[in-house]
């Protein structure tokens, strides 16, 4: 009995060893395609680290990479959201200047994280044209969130520029998926 257990215990482990080996070229596959969409953008490091972490990716076409990258800078929006709640609670910001500019970047992060969502139902339409116009406006709302405040930098500043960059990335690779039909 120990014999027959021992050797299936041996055929299941050559069986997980070939599933690995067959995933291995798909895993490859998608990561020399993340890195050549990322190439034509131009935050090319930070586009590849948000689109390898997010398992979406593996295996992607163009199009399911655009959708990727749009809801990671959604995903974004919404963190910032978060991070605002939590910075109201925080003393060393109750100035009324301050506390006003985080209200009106909360509004406005609110604005960008439905304007990103209507970007992801846009690209699913094959409505590209309206990826770009959502997007844009997603952006404009970071940039009415950094003005908010009066003074540079913001206590937002560095989450408003990754959020910039996440939703220029999702431009970029929406108009390659474009471009090249998917």
């Amino acid at each position: 009995m120990k014999f027959v257990s021992a050797i299936l215990l041996v055929l299941y482990l050559c069986m997980a060893v070939q599933r690995l080996d067959a995933a291995r070229p798909a895993k490859e596959e998608g990561l020399r395609m993340i890195e050549h969409m990322c190439a034509q953008t131009d935050y090319k490091d930070l586009c590849i680290t948000s689109l390898t972490s997010d398992p979406n990716s593996f295996p992607a076409d163009k199009l399911g990479l655009a959708l990727v990258a749009l809801r990671l800078a959604s995903s974004n929006a919404s963190d910032i959201s978060e991070s605002i709640k939590v910075m109201f609670n925080d003393t060393s910001l109750n100035e009324p200047a301050v506390q006003q500019g985080l209200f009106d970047c909360l509004d406005a992060y609110l604005n960008a994280s439905q304007q990103l969502d209507a970007s992801i139902a846009a690209i699913i339409a094959k409505a590209y044209g309206d990826v770009e116009k959502w997007v844009n406006a997603a952006i404009a709302d970071a940039r009415t969130c950094e003005a908010s405040f009066g003074t540079k930098p913001t206590v937002l500043t560095p989450k408003n520029e990754v959020f910039i960059k996440l939703c220029e990335i999702a431009m970029s690779i929406s108009k390659i998926a474009e471009g090249e039909g998917n």
